[in-house]
């Protein structure tokens, strides 16, 4: 059981490295026309933005590891939160033991700076939502 608890988050590792390697993935495609599209046609658009940092399933660290994980999750709010400062957007609702952020854009400049910013894996319309 030791051995796998070592070995499982190495290999987790050595397998978002080699999906990054090949895919090349650039934060500028963490959204597609259609979020734009979408936006233009709504005035506002409810998004699940995703963290482009590393993330185990708590079931697979010890107490130790999920208290250092969900400290780097806080810390990566953090930062995102602040550099969204300025930008035309509400409802900011952060996932707990989770990377990812709900929020609502209300334009094409706030959607814009979400799909490239270096914090942003990949942004999803969140299409239950609607605007508070």
């Amino acid at each position: 059981m030791n051995k796998l608890k070592v070995l499982l988050p190495i290999l987790i590792f050595a397998l978002i490295s080699c999906d990054l390697i090949i895919n090349e993935r650039s934060a500028a495609n963490a959204c597609d026309q259609y979020l734009f599209d979408r936006i233009s046609e709504q005035g506002y658009l409810g998004l699940f933005i995703y963290y482009d940092m590393i993330y185990i399933d708590e079931q697979w660290l010890s107490e130790e590891e999920k208290e250092k994980q969900r400290a780097a999750l806080q810390e990566m709010h953090s930062d995102f939160l602040k550099s969204l400062e300025g930008y035309n957007l509400s409802g900011k609702n952060k996932s707990r033991y989770r990377p990812w952020i709900s929020v609502f854009v209300y334009d094409k400049e706030a959607l814009t700076y979400v799909c490239k910013s270096t914090f942003v894996d990949e942004v999803v319309e969140d299409r239950l939502s609607t605007t508070n």
